[in-house]
């Protein structure tokens, strides 16, 4: 973290393909918890963000989003009672370089359908169908004292309400734009009055949903 270690790392592209140490993993990374579903992204890309300690520092001089790929998404699998796939995104947060504690900011979150992952991971423009646009998402971090000076780490959680989306948008396009999910985390910055310093790591966003019966 950015107040943790001495050395600042190296500035990365990372292309991280995930498994689950627990459940039982299919190729989409999904693992069945009785009637909860959770699903791990299989590749990742925060392009330039600085690693510090296996989190990505997206800052004012790097770029300004990371992707998450999941898939294939498999609405059968989804309860009709409950018809949605949620979205969760946990992240460090803080107020600067070397920054402090119980700093909250608002992230752009764009959601794609897409058929290949090397047209869309970390591309400008995805090929896909963008099927939703969030503008101004809420990580929370609800730690107190909040802190300006160095606090080495401790207080930067933060984390956003879970979005969703629904099984019937996913039907809708995925034939036609490909079955995968790319999820677009973007650092609103300085210019947007959220100049916060924002951290995100491979398993840092991830889906949950109900489990269709058998």
């Amino acid at each position: 973290m950015e107040g943790r270690v001495g050395i600042r790392g190296v500035a990365i592209v990372a292309l991280v393909v995930l498994g689950l140490a627990l459940g039982a993993v299919t190729q989409e990374n999904l693992a069945l918890y009785g009637g909860v579903g959770i699903v791990h992204a299989m590749a990742f890309d925060a392009g330039d963000a600085v690693e510090i300690s296996g989190w990505l520092w997206m800052r004012p001089e790097t770029r300004q989003y990371a992707d998450w790929v999941f898939g294939p998404i498999q609405t059968s699998r989804v309860s009709l009672g409950d018809p949605y796939v949620y979205i969760h995104i946990d992240a460090l947060v803080t107020n600067g370089l070397d920054g402090g504690s119980g700093w909250s900011t608002h992230v752009g979150v764009e959601l794609y359908l897409i058929n290949d992952t090397g047209a869309a991971l970390g591309l400008a423009e995805p090929v896909g169908k963008n099927i939703a646009t969030r503008t101004s998402v809420l990580l929370d971090n609800p730690f107190l004292p909040q802190v300006e000076g160095n606090t080495f780490g401790t207080g930067y959680q933060a984390s956003s309400e879970p979005l969703r989306i629904s099984t019937e948008l996913v039907d809708r396009y995925a034939s036609e734009f490909g079955p995968l999910l790319l999820v677009r985390v973007l650092r609103k910055g300085a210019s947007e009055g959220e100049p916060e310093h924002i951290a995100v790591r491979p398993g840092g966003v991830w889906l949950s949903f109900a489990a269709a019966p058998g």
